[in-house]
């Protein structure tokens, strides 16, 4: 089962929220051997694309452009993938901690020394493990290899000439690459999926009406597998340790700004949470409002900062606010409602529901919810299959069966099925 960070498909999520508990968590022992495995193919890798000559010029191709030709916003189709490859880069990136050497790097790699110094040059720069296992990807897909990765397609957004390659690296050592970085995503993952429902149950205990536990756990498995990538167990910690604060900092960014009216960025929200909560604990010890002065000194953050944050939060206006001083005109009462219908339109519509409960009645109890949420009849939320049977405590499967069943009889009925196609066509 390969697991990856980015295009997962939302139909999956129930599926990984239905095997969640199929596997148990790992002993140390067993979490530290596959980290050892993991690392110990990552460094395999780096040896194996230093070792040829085609790989290394590919290397040093990329830590050239890093310097000259910087990837921006604009060489990419989303701003999510151009963060993604930045956050790979950023330590090579001019201002990085490793920017000083990625000149020398790249001149090494291009002149001729021993497989050691090229091997050792490349480990100088501590590249993360997704952008050697990026990298290396890109030279297999030279060969035609079909493996996908969302790091070797923003490569290769960022660096079209790398979207055709020649077929230069030698298949000797690309079966031997290939198998290095399969053996690396084989153990990232078994970390992964042994710890699936950690990224659920923080999901389930994160749960709100303004975010879809679907997508909670999507964000928190794009955590986890984060977690899995940059885990090394000589810091000490175990995994699940290690990997709760990366699944709760992704489903906490997932649930920021969900139900404002204006949605900020990860970082501004939790500045305007933190600022929130000092002024909040303050009126409550205090019984008074802070100043500005001691409230930047309570959140240990510049005063022009304080008013920056506090002006982002009173950027929405009261719907019952007057349109004129000296008028008791609100802007409410001078918005169109969208909901408005066709007078006709709406009987029709009202005649069909009537006969659409009629018939409901009909059905079994168990029926009748199932269809009033799957369709959203009757004031209820539309729900998807998951969600059904998360509610219900059943399969996805069973909810399905159990809403064929239930059209079906209502197909049965001509009275129904006519005044529909009627609604429809006019």
């Amino acid at each position: 089962m390969q697991i990856t960070p980015a295009h997962r498909e939302p139909e999956n999520i129930g599926v990984i929220m239905d095997r969640a508990c199929e596997y148990p968590l790992l002993s140390a022992v067993e979490e530290r051997d596959a980290d050892v495995r993991k690392w110990a193919a990552l460094r395999s890798c780096q040896r194996l694309m230093t070792a040829d000559k085609a790989s290394r010029d590919l290397i040093a191709e990329l830590c050239e452009n890093v310097q000259t030709k910087p990837p921006t916003v604009e060489d990419f189709e989303s701003r999510a993938i151009f963060f993604q490859l930045r956050r790979d880069l950023v330590d090579i990136l001019t201002g990085g901690e490793k920017a000083a050497l990625v000149d020398s790097c790249a001149a090494t790699l291009r002149a001729e020394h021993p497989p050691a110094q090229y091997f050792s040059a490349l480990e100088g720069l501590e590249w993360p493990a997704t952008l050697t296992v990026g990298v290396g990807v890109i030279m297999l897909r030279q060969l035609g290899f079909q493996l996908n990765d969302p790091t070797a397609d923003a490569l290769q957004l960022w660096l079209p000439q790398w979207r055709s390659l020649p077929a230069r690296v030698d298949s000797k050592l690309a079966c031997n690459l290939h198998f290095s970085v399969m053996r690396y995503l084989s153990c990232r993952d078994r970390l992964v999926v042994h710890n699936t429902r950690l990224a659920v149950k923080l999901a389930r205990d994160n749960q709100q009406r303004s975010v879809a536990l679907a997508d909670l756990v999507q964000n928190g498995m794009a955590g986890l597998v984060r977690a899995a990538e940059k885990y090394d167990y000589r810091t000490g910690f175990r995994f699940t340790t290690y990997a709760y604060n990366w699944i709760n900092q992704y489903i906490q960014r997932a649930c920021a700004g969900n139900g404002s009216l204006i949605k900020y960025p990860a970082h501004v929200q939790q500045e305007v949470n933190h600022l929130h909560r000092v002024r909040m604990d303050y009126r409550e010890n205090n019984g008074v409002e802070p100043g500005l002065e001691t409230l930047a000194k309570l959140a240990q953050m510049s005063i022009k900062n304080v008013v920056r944050l506090r002006q982002l939060t009173n950027m929405t206006v009261s719907m019952d606010e007057p349109v004129f001083d000296d008028s008791e005109g609100s802007l409410e009462a001078m918005l169109p409602d969208p909901t408005s219908e066709v007078p006709v339109a709406l009987a029709e519509q009202q005649m069909l529901n009537r006969l659409i409960g009629k018939r409901l009645a009909q059905l079994t109890e168990l029926e009748q919810k199932i269809i009033r949420g799957r369709w959203g009849l009757d004031g209820y939320e539309t729900l998807t299959l998951a969600q059904m049977a998360e509610q219900l405590s059943v399969s996805r499967e069973w909810v399905r069966q159990v809403e064929k069943t239930a059209l079906s009889k209502l197909r049965e009925d001509p009275k129904l099925m006519q005044a529909s196609e009627e609604l429809a066509e006019g």
